[in-house]
């Protein structure tokens, strides 16, 4: 008599990890997948100081600078944009005006870091409210409710934006979002001082 043995080999699955993937050949996070976080850090409004890039760009591009960094220090390739607008300004040099709406390609969806959790599912719907929190920093590891600079509303038109993102001045103001806000507060949940309030940024992957 013959006996056949048969072995099953069962691969168990362990719960989500909140570790960013790193994927594809570019080191984007997750292959194909375009990422969004809440940086870690905390600036005041003045991004023309902080970036280390002035006076050769402007306030919104250098919280690119700011989200590029971010991302290269938890060891995240591809290129990131701040969700951030201004209205433009004529000094130090002249910039004409930049709208989050058009600083942000149509490459969705967009996904949290280390997550299967889509926040837009394309432009049309960054341009409308997120389908979950942005709560999760470059390192994948979720925060409690942050204050967020935007200087935009939900539609991603300019607000107030801390005098073109380089203000010395505590009277003028800048729109915060919520990092735990859905609907409208995700982006425009309230303003703040510029020099006196730390605030974080929502950064794309694009």
């Amino acid at each position: 008599m013959r006996f056949v043995g048969v072995i099953l080999i069962v691969a168990a699955c362990g719960g989500r990890s909140h570790e960013p993937v790193l994927g594809g050949p570019d080191g984007s996070v997750g292959g194909n997948h375009k990422h969004v976080f809440v940086t870690d850090a905390a600036w005041t409004g003045d991004f023309w100081i902080q970036s280390g890039d002035w006076p050769s760009s402007f306030g919104p591009d250098q919280a690119d600078v700011l989200c590029s960094n971010a991302a290269v220090g938890a060891g995240l390739g591809g290129t990131w944009k701040a969700w951030i607008s201004s209205y433009g300004t004529s000094s130090p040099t002249s910039h004409a005006a930049q709208l989050a709406a058009d600083r942000i390609k149509d490459v969705g969806p967009w996904y949290l870091i280390g997550t299967e959790t889509v926040v837009f599912n394309n432009k049309a719907n960054l341009l409308n409210t997120p389908l979950a929190q942005i709560d999760v920093n470059e390192h994948g590891v979720a925060l409690q409710g942050v204050p967020v600079w935007t200087g935009t509303r939900v539609g991603g038109q300019v607000l107030e934006d801390c005098g073109e993102w380089q203000t010395q001045d505590d009277q003028v103001t800048g729109t915060l979002g919520d990092s735990i806000g859905l609907g409208n507060y995700w982006t425009q949940e309230s303003s703040a001082p510029c020099r006196s309030t730390q605030a974080h940024l929502y950064c794309f992957e694009q």
